[in-house]
């Protein structure tokens, strides 16, 4: 029997997920009269996230609650607080789930694209 698996990372290499939370915080922060070097935030909230849930065991929480306690943090830090709870809201949800436990329509519009051409070459 031949099989044919092509494994990757979704996050990143099909999924542009940079470009639209970077997007997401440019746009909440121009409607806040906020500037930032939203490239540079994008990176540390990922960095942020991934390390709350590298090494984990049995943890009691899962990566959507990690993004959204970790986006407090980074507004924190990079001090952005005028972006209100509902810019955080549109934030987090942006091409991570629109709601929890539910793929939005962006990634899957770019994962669907992405994915098709990959399988036309297996």
């Amino acid at each position: 029997m031949v099989i044919k698996a092509l494994t990757l990372d979704t996050g990143g290499t099909i999924l542009d997920w940079h470009g639209g939370i970077s997007r997401a915080f440019a746009a909440a922060g121009a409607r806040c009269g906020l500037q930032a070097d939203w490239h540079e935030v994008t990176n540390e909230y990922r960095r942020r996230s991934l390390k709350g849930m590298v090494g984990q065991i049995h943890p009691a929480f899962n990566f959507d609650d990690v993004h959204r306690r970790v986006l407090d943090e980074v507004i924190a830090h990079y001090r952005l607080d005028a972006l209100t709870s509902e810019d955080r809201d549109v934030i987090w949800r942006t091409c991570t789930r629109s709601t929890p436990g539910r793929i939005s329509p962006q990634c899957k519009r770019d994962c669907g694209a992405s994915t098709s051409s990959l399988r036309s070459r297996c």
